[in-house]
């Protein structure tokens, strides 16, 4: 399902086409399964990926930073900085290449110090 929901989210397949985030049969079966697998070499975790994210803001961390939560990798995924990829909403599994990439912006201490939306939308 992660690897179906990252090839749809990066345009490998075509978008949902029977509702909100549902999909053809026509549309399923005319995809290709093995490009499909091979876009996500593996989620990654929310705690993974909290743990990548602390890394990349430097070691030892700037003074008075804490560590990246995976419920803060939750906030960049509903702020619609990462693919919701699967696993819990609060803490969930994202795409190991554009967590890499969200490492080197930056602006990553002011994208982890924004306020969490009241509402959004996590691809659940």
């Amino acid at each position: 399902m992660a690897a179906w929901r990252w090839a749809a989210g990066s345009g490998l397949v075509p978008a949902a086409d029977a509702g909100e985030r549902l999909w053809s049969r026509a549309v399923v079966e005319a995809s290709d399964p093995e490009a499909v697998r091979a876009a996500l070499p593996g989620p990654v975790g929310a705690g993974v990926a909290a743990d990548r994210l602390t890394e990349a803001l430097g070691v030892p961390l700037p003074m008075r930073r804490s560590r990246v939560t995976a419920a803060a990798v939750g906030h960049l995924v509903r702020a619609g900085l990462q693919a919701y990829l699967g696993g819990e909403v609060e803490s969930p599994d994202v795409h190991p290449d554009q967590m890499a990439v969200l490492g080197r912006r930056r602006d990553l201490p002011a994208l982890l110090d924004e306020p969490m939306p009241a509402v959004a939308d996590t691809g659940a």
